[in-house]
This record gives structure tokens, sequence and C-alpha cells, in this order.
């Protein structure tokens, strides 16, 4: 009895709970100003206009992650690894800052130029160039802003980083109301990248007396070395955003061609809850477990941290889906309208989902962390081929409840898999 007091005395007063204690209001805040955006767009554009804004979401992610290259995440890992190495930080930054202004000038005006294309793509019709051209201009404040974000993050600023998430949430909810109940739908499009425009000017705002910033506004020559380590990491992370979006739209057209675009929107509704579910477990992780994991030197420590950090998350997270599971009617209720209720047979197998998700991310990150580049790519694309495998034969089989019976599958296997790669590598130093 006393040994398990002792471990839960250690577990409250880990950097995680500290962490999580300070993401906590953030979290809070995201949580209640995603609840108003989206119960205001689902009652005023319904299912349909929530499939149709899931699919610009979708569609424009992949010019926004082509914009910063995908190194957030080397940013992060490199900046934390070389915490004792103040001028190799700042290079890090430098090489950082011109990589991401010069690729966000170039997709902008890639995006400019082929905006009736790219419209065309996303919406099989030509009626919102104007929204498309609109995101080619602001392009490069998004990628400012995330660059800023990593770099925070990186330094292991929490309070700062969370304070800044507060502010994003409560903007982005004004830019939200604001759109949608003046422009409907074309106002929803607009919220999915315009509130960037002001988030980005109070970020600098915030962080303007960082010695650090002088290496964004002023950066020196790009360093190849660095340049090198994070394109290692842009691959992973590119490969991973391109195929996220891809793989929803595939699944969403599966089923819109076997059902209908109406349950397409209950389909996006519930991956909305998901996301808005795991918000509680990813945000703090997201800032402290990458950070922390970058640290480590030796596979032993690795492996501890692993463990007492799912120890910590594991149990607060099967909790917190029982309890959403059995509030599915009221959150439906809650989040949108009776036009929604189709639903409900879609939380069983997403919240399941959902559970083998976080404990496979929480193994997975290991790789992340040590810039598994191949190992993480090869296990990225065939598991997102098997979740659009398993969804277009289980959708054909059952409606639209297979979709979630395939991302349960998909991520339990992902599970076993992690498992069985994180205990050979800590406990034999296997080198892939």
């Amino acid at each position: 009895m006393n040994k398990y007091l002792q471990l839960f005395k250690n577990l409250l007063v880990s950097d995680l709970v500290k962490v999580s204690s300070w993401s906590a209001i953030s979290t809070f805040v995201k949580i209640v100003t995603s609840l108003v955006s989206v119960k205001v767009a689902a009652i005023i554009i319904g299912p349909e206009g929530v499939a149709l804004v899931s699919q610009f979401g979708n569609g424009i992610s992949y010019f926004s992650m082509l914009s910063t290259a995908g190194i957030g995440t080397g940013i992060v890992q490199m900046i934390s690894k070389h915490n004792d190495n103040r001028d190799y930080q700042s290079e890090i930054i430098s090489t950082s800052s011109i990589l991401t202004i010069g690729l966000s000038l170039f997709i902008s005006l890639f995006t400019l130029i082929f905006y009736t294309k790219i419209s065309y793509y996303i919406f099989n019709n030509n009626k919102y160039d104007t929204i498309v051209i609109i995101f080619g201009l602001t392009i490069i404040l998004g990628s400012i802003n995330s660059l800023l974000l990593n770099v925070v993050n990186g330094y292991k600023e929490y309070k700062k980083f969370i304070i800044i998430n507060v502010l994003t949430s409560v903007i982005s909810l004004f830019f939200a109301l604001a759109l949608v109940l003046t422009l409907k739908l074309e106002g929803a499009l607009y919220n999915v990248f315009l509130s960037q425009c002001v988030i980005v000017l109070i970020t600098i705002y915030l962080l303007r007396k960082e010695k650090w910033m002088s290496f964004i506004v002023s950066p020196k020559k790009i360093n190849n070395g660095i340049l090198k380590n994070l394109l290692g990491f842009s691959l992973m992370t590119i490969i991973s955003l391109f195929l996220i979006p891809t793989t929803q739209i595939l699944i969403r057209g599966f089923i819109v061609g076997k059902a209908s675009l109406n349950e397409a929107g209950l389909w996006d509704s519930m991956n909305r809850i998901s996301a808005m579910t795991l918000l509680i477990i990813t945000t703090s992780l997201s800032t402290y477990y990458l950070p922390r994991l970058s640290e480590i030197k030796n596979e032993s420590e690795l492996r501890l941290e692993v463990l007492k950090t799912m120890k910590l998350v594991i149990p607060a997270l099967s909790v917190l889906l029982i309890v959403v599971y059995y509030m599915r009617f009221f959150i439906i209720n809650l989040l949108f309208s009776n036009k929604f209720y189709g639903m409900e047979n879609l939380f069983f197998y997403q919240l399941l989902g959902d559970f083998f998700k976080i404990a496979a991310w929480l193994i997975g990150f290991t790789l992340l962390s040590k810039g598994l580049s191949k190992i993480y790519i090869i296990i990225e694309v065939l598991f997102s081929l098997l979740l659009v495998a398993l969804s277009y034969y289980l959708i054909d089989l059952y409606g639209i409840i297979g979709s979630t019976v395939a991302y349960f599958a998909n991520y339990f296997i992902l599970f076993i898999l992690f498992t069985f790669y994180f205990f050979v590598q800590t406990n034999h130093k296997l080198v892939l």
C-alpha cells in the first residue's frame, strides 16, 4: 500500500503534472470556445456545411504544411536537445526562419497563380475562388505564428506557450462567431484560416522582448548541418500531415459515395468530438512530452519516462472516454442539434480508437524524439493505407459505423506494433 501511495505522490509532483496544471487553463478555454463555435456552426450550416468546411480545412492543410516545411517537430526537438548551447540554438532559429519565410512566399505565390484549379479541386466548383485567394495572401502569417510557437515550446517556456494558446482560442472564437453569423457558410470557410492574421500580431507582441526574436527578425545565414537535420524531421512531418487530410478526404468520399453528404457530416462531427476530447490529454503532452524525450540520452531513462507518463495518462484517459460515452446524448445536444442524432452509434468504436491512438502515440513519440525518420515514415504510410483499406471494406459492409470500426482496428494494431518495438528497443538497445 505504501508503495502505491509513494508512486502516486511522485506522479503528483512530476513535471508532467506541473505542465498539465498550467495547460489545464488553456485546455479549458479551448474546449469552451470550441464548444461555442461548433454549436453555432452546426445550427447555422448543418451537417452538409460541416462536411464542406472540413473538406476545405483538409484541402488547404497541404499548403499550410508545405509553407512551414513541416519542421515544427524538428525545431522543438533540436532546441530542447541542445539546451546547453545557446549559440547553436540561435543557428537553429535562424535557419528555421529563413526556410519558413522563403517557403511561405513560394507557396503563397503558387496558390495565387493556381487558385482556380485549387478551388475546383477542393470544392468541385469555383464558387469559392475568392476565399482561396485570401488564404494565399495570409499563408505567411500562419507560418510565422507556427514558427514562433515551436521555438517557445523548444525552450520549454510553458507559461508563455499556454498564454498564447489561450489568446488564440479566444480570438478564434470571436472570429468564428462574427464570420459565421454574418456570412454563414462562407464565414465558416473564412474562419478556417483568417484568425491567424490577428493571432500572429499578438504572438509577436508577447514575445518581442525575447533575445532569440532577433534571429527571426534578422536571421543569420543558413547552417547546412542544421538544415539537413531539420529536413529529416520535415520529411517525417510532411508525410504525416499529408497522409492525415488525404486519408480523411478518401474516407469522406467513401461515405458520400455509399451513403450521403449528410452522413459524411455526422462522421466529421464525430471526429470533432474526438479532437476536443483528446485535447485534454494532447495539450499537456505536446507541450511537455517531446521536449522531455528529446533531452534523454540513454535507453533506460527513456523507458522509465514513457512508462511513468503512461501510468499517469492511461487511467485519466480511460475515465475521460467512459464519461464521454455515457454522456453522448448530452454532448450531441450541447454541441450540435437534433439533425446530428444519427451520430450516436459512432461513439463506441470511435472512443475505443481514441484510446489506442493515444496509447500508441505515447510510445511512438520516442521515434520522433530520436529522429528515426525511416521507421516513422514506413509506419505512417502503411497504417494510413490500412485505415483507408479497412474503411473502404467496412463502410461497404456496415455503412457509416464501419468507418469507426476501421479507426479502432487500425490504432489497435498500431499500438501492438509500437509496444513490441519499444520494448525491443529499450531492452536490447536495438539500432535501426
